[in-house]
């Protein structure tokens, strides 16, 4: 039988179930990621944009000013009563299906912008590591 040999990651497995144990994963991903950009734009200031390896170029690509815009415009398509054209932009920008992104746009206030934003960051360094979107 599989030993888990950090005893951590046990606390509250038996009360939480998959779902929230994958949420707090999440979140610690996302907290890992912002950290890392927050260390990577310190380097770039320091050292240059030139002293960043491949690795860490894509978490200076998109700036908070760009993701904050996306959210303003689906806010705004959603406002207008707009959800086929924001279903489109969230499918665009979230990386989902087509289901998914209308039942995003149905659920869009439910989500508190900041949870959006670290989604849109992640989402769009995963993009850029793969390469399919352009940096």
């Amino acid at each position: 039988m599989f030993s888990n040999p950090f005893p951590i990651l046990q606390l509250g497995a038996q009360t939480a179930s998959l779902e929230e144990r994958v949420q707090r994963l999440e979140q610690a991903l996302l907290v890992t990621l912002d950290s890392l950009q927050s260390v990577t734009e310190l380097l770039e200031r320091k050292f240059g944009h030139e002293a960043l390896g491949s690795e860490l170029l894509p978490l200076t690509s998109t700036s908070n000013a760009d993701l904050e815009k996306i959210l303003d415009d689906i806010g705004q398509l959603l406002k207008e009563g707009k959800n086929a054209v924001a279903a489109r932009q969230i499918r665009d920008a979230f990386g989902c299906h087509w289901d998914r992104a209308h039942q995003l746009a149905s659920e869009w206030n439910h989500y508190s912008r900041e949870k959006k934003l670290r989604s849109l960051r992640l989402i769009g360094y995963i993009k850029r590591l793969e390469g399919t979107e352009a940096s």
